[in-house]
């Protein structure tokens, strides 16, 4: 079971796009741009049990870059996860146990 601590969009602080621009933004950083019915799904469904947090203003659904960085960090380490799972076990380099550590899907190692 996969534990994930929830991301809540604050209007005040956040980075506001639409969900129709955010496969624009996407490409921008070098990426592959998803296409439009992707971002919709992340935003319904989600990936592996992970919603892309979005809101409703005046009928029109958005997103932030904070909360679609949270989303893209959590679903890699749950990614990262089930491969552990599912494939052979191996021990986490210290990026990838700060990952887990940050989106809640792990303990941070006492010491």
């Amino acid at each position: 079971m996969i534990h994930v601590i929830p991301y809540s969009i604050d209007i005040e602080r956040d980075r506001l796009v639409r969900i129709r621009d955010l496969p624009d933004h996407i490409a921008k950083r070098g990426v592959q741009k998803p296409h439009y019915a992707s971002v919709r799904r992340w935003a319904r469904r989600g990936v592996r049990g992970i919603v892309l947090p979005s809101i409703m203003l005046g009928g029109i659904r958005y997103t932030s870059i904070e909360a679609w960085s949270w989303w893209v960090s959590t679903t890699t380490a749950a990614a990262a996860v089930a491969q552990g799972v599912a494939g052979t076990v191996r021990k986490l380099s210290a990026s990838e146990r700060r990952t887990l550590e940050r989106a809640g899907i792990i303990e941070p190692q006492a010491g």
